[in-house]
């Protein structure tokens, strides 16, 4: 008779370890512990059903707190055709305010999680990455799982990203982006025919680059660009 050594279970009570130990275990994930300030801007076509038209178009100067908070012991995840899995994450709470007002704009609590490789399915990491998942709710009743990987950092340039500007003006599904940048918002729009509720999107963004720091809200409602096909592109400036 030949004995078969089964793998060790999760144990079901879990004491929290040493801090540093909760470090390692984190991996690439360890350094976004702590909590981070800074300002943005952001932009969204908002629907507007209530107030008469399909989109409301707001823009706004924004100031973010994002606290995130290790999880101390970790995460069972238990399976029917995989063994049971050992996950470690962090905590986090995103809340966004406008600079100007210092109105709400967002919260969303979150988790970050680290993934080992599992046969069921097949995943494993590529050499020097982590498999990471990010689940995300936000209190319209919407909620998100994303799935991808970690990697190291490369050495930054004057400790920040590189990020090149997009851009935010709507475009037609299958037509290319316009130039990143300002220049590129009023140009695109101007190549476009001059639907009213592009018309009024070309004067807020006008309104912005001349008149004071502040945010601008305007109403996008025009009917027809309820029949258009729109996408709206992040902003990195």
């Amino acid at each position: 008779m030949t004995d078969t050594a089964l793998p060790s279970r999760i144990p079901s009570i879990r004491l929290s370890p040493e801090r540093q130990i909760v470090s390692e275990q984190l991996g690439l994930l360890r350094d976004l512990t702590g909590t981070w300030e800074g300002r943005g801007f952001n932009l969204i076509a908002r629907p507007d059903k209530q107030g008469g038209g399909p989109l409301f178009l707001e823009l706004n100067q924004t100031q973010e707190t994002l606290k995130i908070d290790p999880i101390s012991s970790s995460i069972p995840n238990r399976g029917f055709a995989q063994d049971d899995i050992e996950l470690f994450g962090l905590t986090y709470l995103q809340k966004i305010s406008d600079t100007v007002t210092g109105g709400a704009l967002h919260i969303e609590p979150g988790i970050w999680v680290t993934q080992p490789a599992t046969t069921a399915p097949p995943e494993t990491p590529a050499a020097g990455t982590q498999i990471v998942a990010r689940m995300a709710t936000i209190p319209h009743g919407n909620a998100l799982l994303a799935q991808g990987s970690a990697m190291p950092v490369p050495t930054l340039t004057n400790g920040t990203f590189n990020i090149t500007p997009v851009n935010t003006a709507p475009f037609g599904v299958g037509s290319p982006m316009p130039a990143g940048g300002h220049a590129g918002w009023l140009s695109s729009l101007q190549s476009r025919r001059h639907h009213s509720c592009c018309r009024q999107l070309q004067n807020s963004l006008r309104r912005q680059s001349s008149g004071p720091s502040a945010s601008i809200d305007r109403h996008h409602s025009h009917a027809e660009c309820d029949k258009r096909s729109h996408t709206v592109a992040s902003a990195c400036h």
